[in-house]
């Protein structure tokens, strides 16, 4: 948190360095263009992908949880598949 004027705000950046973020944000879009559904919540998103894809979404998102605390990862094995929802900490 950064103080100003007696208030605490949460710290919304990425840690990551430019080009390490070029490389996660192109990890995202390869694993995003195979999710089988896409479903906007008020504060993030909801995605559905395969049962073998999970350990690779599992790991992605612990990774970006390091990186952007901002931002709340949940992964959960649904009957027909895998489900991660990604929502902001700020709403």
């Amino acid at each position: 948190m950064i103080p100003t004027m007696g208030t605490s705000l949460p710290i919304i950046a990425c840690s990551l360095t430019g080009d390490g973020q070029r490389e996660r944000l192109n990890e995202w879009k390869s694993l995003l263009a195979v999710a089988e559904s896409r479903e906007e919540l008020p504060n993030g998103m909801r995605f559905r992908f395969r049962p073998n894809l999970a350990e690779r979404v599992r790991a992605l998102a612990v990774a970006d949880q390091e990186c952007c605390s901002f931002l709340r990862f949940d992964a959960a094995e649904r009957e027909d598949g895998f489900e991660l929802t990604v929502v902001t900490e700020t709403s």
